[in-house]
């Protein structure tokens, strides 16, 4: 709480809290990650790439301390700070890739090959808003923006300094229509992007310049 998130002592709450238990779990699993990578390096396996535009992780701090089989001391640890997991673990916002059964199949994907040992990767992209955000008002239901990404989320690691760029081919032919209006016909228009370095999950967004810029997710 005081180094990561450079929290005064008096200013601490929930929120923090649950982000300073976040960083310390992901330490912990960047850990494994770097050791399975030099490991996967040095065999030079074979690695298989998943792509998909949807994922629905879940939230990943009780995931991850199972995992790790650090739950009950983290439970413990936090109680002598006045705080429960289960209180904190609310503080945590659900991912917003996706809005289907589909991300929680790709999901399931992932956790499967992770469980199997497989040297394997997912792709996606890193949308800034998740499906949508339900209230009601008035007695009547409204659907805002769902911010996911307001309070940061603590279980990617950002590498702004790794941009690719990402190459459109093709052309576009525009027609008059005789009812006026138009008709637009593509042809040949895809993406192409060279060879990446890839960790769990690679989620890309959109930059200036045609410029992908790449996220790191440890799942």
């Amino acid at each position: 709480v005081e180094y990561t998130l450079a929290r005064r002592r008096y200013k601490r709450d929930k929120g923090s809290f649950y982000q300073a238990t976040a960083h310390s779990v992901r330490d912990r699993l960047i850990e494994r990650w770097t050791d399975t990578q030099q490991y996967l390096s040095s065999k030079d396996t074979k690695r298989v790439y998943y792509l998909s535009l949807e994922y629905l992780l879940g939230r990943n701090l009780q995931n991850a301390m199972s995992c790790l089989a650090l739950r009950n001391r983290y439970s413990a640890a936090l109680e002598e700070l006045g705080y429960s997991l289960e209180e904190l673990t609310e503080e945590e916002r659900d991912p917003g890739l996706g809005s289907g059964g589909l991300g929680r199949l790709a999901s399931c994907f992932l956790d499967s090959l992770a469980t199997l040992n497989y040297a394997a990767w997912g792709y996606g992209i890193r949308y800034k808003y998740g499906m949508f955000e339900q209230r009601l008002i008035s007695n009547a239901q409204a659907e805002f923006p769902d911010f996911w990404l307001a309070q940061g989320y603590p279980w990617e690691v950002e590498r702004p300094d790794v941009q690719y760029l990402v190459k459109m081919y093709g052309h576009l032919e525009e027609e008059d229509e005789e009812e006026g209006g138009m008709q637009v016909d593509s042809d040949g228009i895809g993406a192409e992007n060279g060879s990446q370095k890839g960790s769990s999950l690679n989620l890309n967004s959109n930059a200036t310049n045609g410029v992908a810029q790449r996220k790191k997710k440890k799942v």
